[in-house]
Formats: C-alpha cells, sequence, structure tokens
C-alpha cells in the first residue's frame, strides 16, 4: 500500500464518518417528525456529497463505482425533493 492509497483511505475514513453522521442526524429527525409530529432542522445535501466523495476516495474501482448510493441512502434529499413536489402540488390547488 503506497502513500496515495493511504491517503485515499484517510479521506474516506473522514468523509464516511461525516456522512454517516449527518444520515444519523437526518434520520432522527425524520423519525421524530413521524413518531412525535415534532419538526427539526435536516443537514440537506451536504451529508449525501461527503458520502460521495468517501465512494469515489475509496482505492477500490469496483466499490468506487457505486459512489451514487450515499445520494440514495441519506433521507435529506428524499425529504427534500416530496417536500417540493408537495408545494408545488399545493400551489396548483
Amino acid at each position: 500500500m503506497g502513500l496515495s492509497d493511504r491517503i485515499r483511505f484517510a479521506v474516506c475514513a473522514v468523509a464516511g464518518l461525516f456522512f454517516l453522521a449527518c444520515v444519523l442526524a437526518n434520520l432522527s429527525v425524520l423519525l421524530r417528525w413521524a413518531v412525535r409530529g415534532r419538526t427539526g432542522s435536516m443537514i440537506p445535501f451536504i451529508g449525501g456529497l461527503a458520502g460521495c466523495v468517501a465512494m469515489v476516495a475509496l482505492p477500490w474501482p469496483d466499490l468506487s463505482a457505486y459512489w451514487w448510493i450515499a445520494l440514495v441512502v441519506d433521507v435529506s434529499y428524499v425529504m427534500c425533493i416530496s417536500g417540493w413536489i408537495h408545494r408545488c402540488a399545493k400551489s396548483r390547488r
């Protein structure tokens, strides 16, 4: 393992941990809203982008091709898109 692989692992680890923290924070906001009806503040897009960086930084090309999975896992994208669709549908009435 060369120096460039170690740097890629370090970038992957830092971005991956930040991605995980953002996903857990966004998921807690979603669950709090679903269970208790309380709203909260999400961290939209930043966590998903950090996850993409983590996946691209992996030194294994077979796994780097799945960078887009981070966008699917991050619930802030789903919540933002569904909120946008709901707002557009509501404004057309």
